[in-house]
């Protein structure tokens, strides 16, 4: 009977499937995506592709190409332990497969990478690393959404800081112009008062309280 390692090959699915749970929970969180359930790209029930996932990640500049080229290897030899029955081994798979091999060379810490065991260890720190990928740009996001929420916040005290201080402006002014109209104050002084005011307005203004409008990253990200 022939030997199919299934020690092995249960341990590759287990780490795939924990990758593809992780890449479909990055997509929605990403969209901010509720009744996921209900999704008809992001359900248990109903999915695209994986790598057409990974490819969208990719193209929303989420994930870059050394991270892509991590992720596309663990899937690599899922593929290759879970649909072809005749590869028991990752020895089995170098065979017609040599450049995989210098691939997973880059996450051994054996100089001479030449045996099973070196393979593995290899591949078990390549899973490690795509994890850590994908769990900090999970992060990531979440750290984005809280400075963007910070800066909205800001936006709007500030905003509300220059209504108060531009009503406050115009309110003296009017007091002011009453002032002049009952004759409690001379023509220069009143003069002298608007000029004031006006200047305490321009300085209002002029405190940059919007340039949250003027940041295109920030917008950009706002409506994402």
């Amino acid at each position: 009977m022939e030997n199919l390692n299934m020690e092995l090959r249960m341990e590759i699915l287990e780490n795939s499937l924990n990758v593809e749970n992780l890449i479909n929970g990055l997509i929605v969180h990403y969209l901010s995506l509720s009744e996921v359930e209900k999704s008809r790209n992001f359900s248990n029930k109903r999915s695209i592709p994986f790598q057409s996932k990974i490819d969208l990640l990719y193209d929303f500049k989420i994930f870059n190409k050394d991270e892509i080229f991590a992720i596309e290897l663990v899937m690599f030899f899922r593929n290759k332990f879970l649909h072809v029955s005749s590869h028991n081994s990752f020895t089995d798979i170098f065979i017609n497969n040599s450049s995989k091999k210098n691939e997973l060379k880059k996450f051994s810490d054996s100089k001479m990478f030449e045996d099973e065991n070196d393979y593995l260890q290899a591949y078990r720190k390549l899973q490690i690393i795509v994890v850590d990928i994908i769990k900090n740009k999970f992060i990531i996001k979440s750290d984005e959404r809280i400075r963007l929420g910070d800066s909205i916040i800001t936006h709007v005290n500030n905003h509300v800081k220059l209504r108060n201080s531009i009503f406050d402006e115009v309110q003296v002014l009017s007091d002011n112009l009453n002032r002049s109209i009952l004759g409690e104050i001379e023509s220069s002084e009143f003069h002298r008062l608007i000029f004031e005011c006006i200047n305490n307005l321009f300085s209002t203004l002029g405190d940059k309280t919007t340039d949250i409008f003027e940041d295109e990253t920030f917008i950009k990200k706002l409506l994402s």
